[in-house]
């Protein structure tokens, strides 16, 4: 018997902010296309946008805006689309509540030291000048039995992630 990879589902990557996670997210969206699958990138900051802006920042808000993203996820997924989303939104609940309503939904988490999110974060979003970045990863729950953990730092390059999770995504049934 031929194994099948799933035709539908969600691929959420996580990680702290500038972990890489939009510039893999959409590394992985255009891998897939390449294989046939139809798929939809939704990036959480974007998202936050479209809903209007209207939650805020506190753990409260952002796990109540999160469900809002998943829950959206699931939609499109059951209509035939690999969802990828890249959104921070590491909260141990919400983690569970993917695995147990969303057929096919696969976290993998982009672990990147802090030194290297700084540097990285001062010449794309500065939201490390803005505030304490370091204060609010605080707020997460760092993944511990995400489906995949990638080092995205040092060697590895967001080509390497990228292929290590659809090589992943593509082995489930």
């Amino acid at each position: 018997m031929t194994k099948m990879s799933p035709s539908h589902g969600v691929i959420w990557i996580t990680g702290y902010s500038a972990a890489g996670k939009t510039t893999v997210s959409k590394q992985v969206e255009l891998e897939l296309k390449k294989l046939n699958y139809k798929t939809i990138y939704l990036d959480g900051d974007e998202l936050r946008g479209i809903f209007g802006n209207s939650w805020k920042f506190d753990k409260k808000s952002r796990i109540e805006l999160a469900y809002i993203y998943f829950r959206l996820c699931r939609h499109l997924s059951s209509q035939g689309y690999v969802v990828i989303i890249s959104a921070v939104a590491m909260f141990d609940e919400l983690f569970i509540w993917v695995k147990e309503n969303i057929p096919n939904a696969i976290q993998i988490y982009l672990k990147v030291p802090k030194d290297d999110r700084k540097e990285r974060d001062a010449v794309t979003k500065k939201i490390f000048l803005k505030t304490d970045m370091i204060k609010n990863d605080g707020l997460y729950n760092e993944p511990k039995n995400a489906d995949l953990l990638i080092e995205n730092f040092g060697k590895n390059t967001m080509f390497d992630s990228a292929n290590e999770i659809v090589n992943f995504f593509t082995s489930i049934n």
